[in-house]
């Protein structure tokens, strides 16, 4: 199978075909056993991607939660509180600095790419596969143009 018709079969399964391009793949899906079969398996691993489904909480559930919370230990006796030594909050200010400090320093504008271009444009879902395989929508339109 090439990579226009996985493409057309994925399109499919996002329901991003056209009526008529779906009748047409839907009738070579019909004749063509080995594409029925590759769909078949694509098919059965896009349904694996879906979320299962939401499952009930009991309805005491949040009561609980909250009386833990309120009847739970306080932040001093956590030993979070005004007892914790002042070199120690000093120096884990000190590290968190510094580690933000090398980190500035290490990310260099040259090597950081460009994601402005995300922002302007809505993927498909069937582009965000290609996309995660690392073939570029370039590739794909040269491809179509064939």
């Amino acid at each position: 199978m090439d990579r226009t018709t996985e493409k057309q079969l994925i399109r499919l399964l996002a329901g991003e075909l056209s009526e008529t391009d779906e009748r047409k793949l839907r009738h070579r899906l019909e004749r063509e056993g080995d594409l029925r079969r590759a769909f078949t398996s694509l098919q059965e691993r896009w349904e694996a991607l879906d979320p299962p489904p939401l499952q009930s909480v009991h309805p005491s559930f949040t009561s609980r939660v909250v009386r833990q919370a309120v009847s739970g230990p306080s932040v001093e006796a956590a030993g979070l509180g005004r007892s914790t030594p002042l070199w120690t909050r000093a120096t884990a200010a000190v590290a968190l600095a510094g580690g933000v400090l090398v980190g500035a320093l290490l990310a260099s504008p040259s090597e950081s790419e460009d994601w402005t271009a995300w922002n302007a444009v809505e993927l498909t879902q069937a582009e965000v596969y290609w996309e995660t395989l690392g073939v570029s929508s370039d590739d794909l339109m040269q491809e179509d143009l064939r």
